[in-house]
């Protein structure tokens, strides 16, 4: 049964026997079902032993950067990994200035 619940968390035992600890990230946007769904979220969460990164009122395309850049093994050697909101605003601009240097969008 223990191997079964460890399957359906998606962790797996390590090479010592341990489970790799859960860190789960929420988000939340402007529906007013939001914060209710939120936190219902965090607290099964939490009853699963996870630790939880609530980031509040975030965009997808936020929340998104912040799993992953969390999960820097995920990232393009390229990328330095920045999981915080002002990282996510250098990233866009910094993507968005190497577009425009190599004449990205302009009409020929």
């Amino acid at each position: 049964m223990d191997t079964l619940i460890q399957h359906a968390k998606g962790h797996h035992p390590t090479k010592d026997g341990k489970l790799p600890k859960m860190v789960v990230h929420v988000g939340r946007d402007t529906r007013s079902h939001s914060p209710q769904l939120a936190a219902l979220v965090i607290r099964a969460a939490r009853a699963m032993g996870a630790t939880v990164i609530d980031h509040g009122l975030v965009s997808t395309p936020m929340l998104h950067h912040f799993v992953m850049h969390a999960n820097g093994h995920l990232l393009p050697n390229i990328i330095p990994q920045r999981c915080n909101e002002s990282g996510y605003y250098e990233t866009m601009a910094l993507s968005y200035a190497a577009l425009l240097r190599t004449g990205g969008g302009r009409e020929r």
